[in-house]
């Protein structure tokens, strides 16, 4: 029962992107679409672009060139953000951050690898 139903889910969601996918508006919506995954963290980037290049594989270039361009405007304005408000901002929206064991061992990485580390880290997806 719930295969089926997340079956007619997969066909309707490729659907739309088919139905989509080829229309002039559809790259930039894919950058704003990454850019607002930079900001709230739920939106599937990396399967809307496949789907969208499986369906229309002659803009795939197209495609992920907005996603790029998407992304790295959403990390300019974190980063712009974060240099306005600081750390405090931070701690407001995730409190005890800064007292894991990640955060330790992020700052470790940061101050030994520095761009090294943000270049691999924008490596992966």
């Amino acid at each position: 029962m719930i295969f089926k139903k997340l079956h007619e889910l997969i066909g309707s969601y490729i659907n739309l992107v088919e139905r989509y996918a080829a229309r002039f508006w559809f790259p930039p919506l894919l950058g704003l679409l990454a850019l607002l995954d930079n900001l709230i963290i739920v939106i599937p980037n990396e399967g809307i672009l496949i789907s969208s290049s499986m369906v229309v594989p002659k803009r795939w270039l197209i495609f992920a060139i907005s996603v790029a361009i998407g992304s790295t405007l959403g990390a300019l304005l974190i980063v712009g953000i974060v240099k306005l408000e600081g750390l405090p901002l931070i701690l407001k929206f995730f409190p005890a951050i800064h007292e894991t064991h990640l955060w330790s061992l992020t700052l470790k990485f940061f101050v030994q690898y520095g761009l090294i580390l943000i270049f691999v880290i924008g490596l992966t997806p």
